[in-house]
């Protein structure tokens, strides 16, 4: 059975995926990957308590080979 389906991620969770396991992903479906951010402030992050999802990571984007 073949369907499409996709994810709302933190770029914590997509950062942690290699390369390899990110290009398996559209082989099992997924078309589409949302990635959000609460806040560009490291502060208000904080004080969501927030402090594993890195400001950094959203300008870095995921791994590339």
């Amino acid at each position: 059975m073949k369907f499409d389906w996709s994810i709302q991620a933190s770029t914590n969770l997509v950062i942690r995926l290699t390369v390899e396991e990110l290009k398996l992903l559209p082989r099992a479906g997924l078309s589409q990957v949302v990635q959000g951010v609460d806040s560009g402030s490291p502060r208000v992050m904080k004080l969501m308590n927030k402090d594993f999802q890195k400001i950094e990571t959203v300008y870095s984007g995921p791994p590339r080979n």
